[in-house]
């Protein structure tokens, strides 16, 4: 049911789950299994690392009347 490619992502994400949950998440796997990478999973991509920086003009915090949360 559950493609070979996402079978150590099954079984290390549903070791905690009961039976029905194991269930659903194997049906998950299933119906979206074109979404996921063959090669590649979260956590385990083999970035060369590196620094991600967003210049900005003015580094000095900004002041901004609080706002109401409507809900």
């Amino acid at each position: 049911m559950i493609p070979s490619s996402l079978m150590p992502l099954f079984e290390k994400n549903s070791r905690y789950l009961d039976k029905s949950e194991r269930e659903s998440f194997a049906n998950f796997l299933n119906e979206f299994c074109n979404v996921f990478a063959n090669e590649i999973f979260a956590g385990n991509c083999k970035f060369g690392g590196g620094e991600h920086m967003i210049n900005i003009k003015d580094l000095s915090p900004i002041k901004q009347a609080s706002r109401h949360i409507y809900k």
